[in-house]
């Protein structure tokens, strides 16, 4: 549209017939306003897909975590700047692997949802510590355990649908 709009010569069209001008005008007008429409549709449906696709995994992460970082400044201090600043980090990373993997392709998600298991995974390893070390008492550790156990089925039911759209076979066009 901007093309063809630069491609007017509108001074000489202006000086031969300024009623087409005024015509040409409306008529981009009208176009450009049009194609902005179109575009804030096309933006809508993406942003609601993405949305959709993330709202169990990451909105499930989003809940958990919160739920970490209500407790982490209960940890000792020996634990709460070691111990529990890596098993922050290690969440935030989870929570950025399952995010970006929501806005991939469905080829290209699997490293990122991969990754995110690995991270819960860690998460519930150094979990086992702290509670072992009572640095996170026995309901803490519950409350935390329960929904990081479910997070992680989630993960893997989550890579098994990649592994089988992206399987060779699938991809290929095979019938089961």
């Amino acid at each position: 549209l901007n093309h063809e709009y630069s491609n007017v010569n509108w001074q000489e069209l202006r000086a031969n017939d300024p009623g087409e001008v005024s015509a040409r005008l409306s008529e981009f007008q009208l176009r450009q306003a049009q194609l902005k429409e179109a575009v804030d549709y096309v933006d809508q449906q993406r942003k609601q897909k993405i949305s959709e696709s993330q709202s169990k995994e990451l909105e499930k992460l989003k809940t958990a975590y919160l739920l970490w970082f209500s407790y982490y400044p209960t940890l000792p201090k020996t634990h709460r700047y070691s111990l529990g600043q890596k098993i922050d980090h290690t969440l935030v990373e989870a929570i950025e692997a399952i995010a970006a993997a929501s806005f991939l392709s469905p080829a290209e998600k699997q490293p990122w949802v991969r990754l995110a298991i690995r991270k819960v995974d860690t998460f519930k390893i150094l979990l086992l510590v702290l509670w072992e070390t009572k640095s996170l008492d026995n309901k803490k550790y519950a409350a935390l355990s329960v929904p990081f156990d479910e997070i992680g089925r989630m993960l893997g039911g989550w890579n098994g649908q990649l592994q089988r759209k992206n399987s060779p076979a699938v991809l290929a066009g095979e019938k089961k």
